[in-house]
């Protein structure tokens, strides 16, 4: 999943816009916002989606302590288009600066959230060790405090929680300004629920190449165990390149690096790894400074390279993607996502709305190397400035994506940038016939049992909801059968 990046941060210039409202467009879901919103919330700063439940970070609210205490959201949706928040989370003690919800991961009943600024240095003292925090869900829908998690080895500048992962029992935490390989080389801590309900840090992963500046831990992703880390500092023949390294556990949390994956056409300050995802044997990672999209020198297109791994488990570059209609200056690939064989990819400074309104592109996997532009999404409200694809992220057929600059809170204010949330169903992209629930062109076996699997709920993620009544049910079964291929 996305985060906010340092390394590429003085290239936005902070602009406005005025609020819309938005039209219900061929895919369009929902609009969501934070409860409280306000100037400066920054909401949608960073977001994750599984199943029904959304997850959105938002480092701005000073609604405790001062600026940048930060918070983060959740929400629920409970059928097409009615998304309703069910927990506003913060840190038991908040503070100004902390940056609580810059980064958000959410698996199932556990969420975590990153304050990279926390100070854990003492009273007074802007240190940056930085701190994650971890939710639960109980079973009447409350989310409360698990544990707070902090670095074994704190140190100054740190900022522990910069990115957060967790999968089940797992939970992954960067540090990329960590200095075990050098300054600003980067780190990233693994932690394991044991059979008490304690989160333990078990390892500290470094890579075996680390350097000065890789920034390692830029950006995280789980799947199925394995680690896939961005280190959009990292060198190689040039300056930045950046790179993505898998890891794996040989067991007790004994983690190996399986492999460091760079674009076939690196150049200097591509920072390929700025945002990285990861799926079974699949991974895209963004490189939005990359100019191989665009005319011209540091022209910052920007792209996505996907990567494959093949039966003897080694990993190559499948294909780079970017949007046909690609700019200079769009920074394509400053967040990724990628659910199945489909990916999702931002252009967060595009300017079809406006000079950064911002867009995301769908890309779908039709064969082994091919991946084909699916749709371009952009804001039906979207202004000046919001930078919609700040994040994004995608489970099944629903993708949520974050404008952390759109003004909502208050239309008219050229500074407010309290953020909003969008969400699109690509169930109703017609790209695929009604039925064919895994995109491969064909209503067969798969898509029944997919159907069957999630009979009498809404479906939220499979796209199951095939008429979008809200539940999964014989109606919805007529229609694949009717569309049955074989």
């Amino acid at each position: 999943m996305p985060r906010h990046r340092y390394v590429v941060s003085s290239i936005f210039t902070l602009l406005a816009s005025t609020m819309a409202t938005p039209a219900a467009g061929q895919a369009f879901d929902a609009k969501v916002n934070g409860n409280p919103t306000s100037f400066n919330n920054q909401f949608g700063r960073e977001i994750d989606i599984d199943g029904s439940f959304m997850i959105t970070g938002a480092t701005g609210p000073n609604e405790f302590t001062g600026s940048f205490s930060g918070a983060a959201f959740i929400h629920q949706r409970l059928g097409p288009g009615d998304w309703v928040q069910e927990a506003h989370l913060t840190q038991p003690t908040p503070a100004p600066w902390d940056f609580f919800g810059w980064s958000v991961d959410l698996d199932g009943e556990v969420a975590i959230v990153g304050a990279p600024k926390r100070d854990g240095c003492g009273v007074g003292e802007n240190c940056n060790t930085g701190a994650a925090y971890v939710f639960r869900r109980d079973q009447t829908g409350s989310w409360s405090l698990e544990q707070t998690l902090t670095a074994s080895d704190p140190a100054s500048g740190d900022e522990f929680g910069f990115d957060v992962a967790v999968e089940g029992e797992l939970i992954i935490v960067s540090a990329p300004f960590d200095d075990d390989n050098g300054s600003t080389s980067g780190s990233a801590y693994v932690f394991r629920r044991d059979g008490g309900g304690v989160w333990a840090e078990r390892a500290k992963i470094i890579t075996s190449d680390g350097a000065v500046n890789d920034f390692f831990g830029q950006s995280i992703a789980i799947s199925n165990g394995e680690l896939a880390v961005g280190a959009s500092g990292e060198s190689g023949a040039f300056g930045a390149t950046g790179a993505v390294y898998t890891f794996q556990d040989q067991g007790s949390d004994s983690w190996i690096e399986t492999d460091k994956l760079v674009a076939d056409d690196a150049f200097q300050d591509d920072q390929l790894g700025f945002d990285v995802d990861f799926d079974g044997d699949l991974i895209v990672a963004g490189a939005p400074l990359s100019d191989s999209s665009c005319q011209g020198l540091l022209c910052n297109g920007g792209a996505a390279y996907v990567f494959a791994r093949d039966e003897q488990g080694d990993w190559s570059q499948e294909m780079r993607i970017f949007p046909d209609d690609v700019a200079n200056s769009d920074f394509f690939g400053f967040a990724v996502g990628i659910s199945g064989e489909t990916v999702i990819a931002s252009s967060v400074r595009e300017d079809d709305e406006g000079n950064g309104a911002g867009a995301v592109y769908i890309f779908k996997r039709t064969a082994p190397g091919v991946w084909s532009e699916l749709i371009k999404l952009t804001a039906d409200d979207g202004q000046a400035g919001d930078e919609l694809g700040y994040s994004a992220a995608i489970d099944g057929v629903i993708a949520v994506v974050g404008a952390l600059r759109d003004d909502v809170a208050c239309p008219g204010n050229p500074n407010c940038d309290s953020g909003s949330a969008y969400v699109w169903s690509l169930r109703q992209l017609g790209d695929a016939a009604p039925g064919d629930l895994d995109f491969n062109g064909a209503v067969n076996g798969a898509d029944l049992a997919n159907l069957i699997s999630v009979w009498g709920t809404n479906g939220m993620g499979t796209g199951a909801d095939i008429n979008g009544d809200g539940v999964v049910n014989g109606a919805d079964l007529a229609t694949l059968l009717g569309n049955w291929t074989g």
